[in-house]
């Protein structure tokens, strides 16, 4: 199910997971049965030469996340051209999805079109798919360099958040615990290799209503070396990035890479509980 309004397309229902997408592929709310877990999309003040940043929701980066390194320096926005390019975002039956084509300016020659779609699997559960395909003609011999990435901002206010990661080797599992409480919170980037799985326990949602235990677990599949990088220059989110390969990676010999005709799938998957 999903509706217009004030260009937002809204997606699922207050009895279930419902957010609203931007053109572009900008999540600028999320809610479950009725309660909020995203920090909405807004713009903030920081003052000084920091200046005002736009923060909340959650967005897809693509070709690449984080700043361009070397010869893109030129060429690619900080975490790709997606969410800047307004692409019509188009209703399917349970979901949206947002067709795009990149490529083809200046330092990044190749070129790449596909789609992002957001798809409810049931009422607590939001896949997060990137269909990708290099086209044959693009005159470009070498293979693409990619990587893809999922922008969080998760509601945080005074209570804090806990956040729980676990790496498989082999049968075993390790755990980490990072405790985020607090009623100012300043937090440096820190950052995770190869988690295959991350689950926020948000506290302040939780205290908000006796109908959600206000946890998210969040997967990525498909992923080269995913990562999670965890940060905030808010007390109101803690911004988690998932990212589907290590950014300095991007072009490099152990980097992710697209030949001529190539298709690829990447999805994250989000579960609410």
């Amino acid at each position: 199910m999903s509706s217009t309004t004030s260009n937002v397309e809204v997606v699922g229902g207050r009895s279930g997971l419902e957010f609203g997408v931007l053109p572009g592929g900008q999540i600028t709310f999320m809610d479950y049965k009725g309660i909020p877990f995203m920090y909405p999309f807004t713009t903030i003040d920081y003052g000084g030469e920091k200046g005002r940043k736009e923060r909340g929701g959650t967005f897809p980066c693509f070709p690449n996340f984080g700043p361009p390194q070397g010869i893109f320096k030129g060429t690619l926005p900080q975490h790709g051209w997606l969410r800047n390019m307004k692409t019509q975002v188009n209703p399917i039956k349970n979901g949206v999805e947002i067709p795009f084509k990149v490529g083809g300016i200046g330092d990044y020659p190749w070129i790449i079109s596909g789609k992002v779609i957001y798809f409810l699997l049931n009422s607590n559960t939001l896949l997060v798919k990137l269909m990708l395909k290099r086209h044959r003609d693009d005159h470009c011999f070498e293979p693409a360099p990619i990587n893809f990435a999922m922008h969080h901002y998760w509601l945080r206010q005074n209570a804090g958040v806990d956040v729980i990661f676990f790496e498989e080797e082999g049968n075993c599992k390790t755990a980490q615990v990072l405790d985020t409480r607090g009623t100012k919170l300043y937090l440096k980037a820190q950052k995770f290799e190869h988690p295959n799985l991350v689950k926020l326990d948000l506290l302040d949602v939780r205290s908000k209503s006796p109908k959600v235990d206000g946890i998210v677990t969040m997967s990525i599949k498909n992923a080269h070396r995913p990562r999670i990088v965890i940060w905030s220059d808010c007390k109101g989110f803690l911004c988690v990035e998932q990212i589907a390969d290590h950014h300095e990676n991007f072009n490099a010999q152990e980097g992710t890479f697209l030949k001529k005709g190539e298709e690829r799938e990447i999805s994250c998957l989000l579960e609410f509980k």
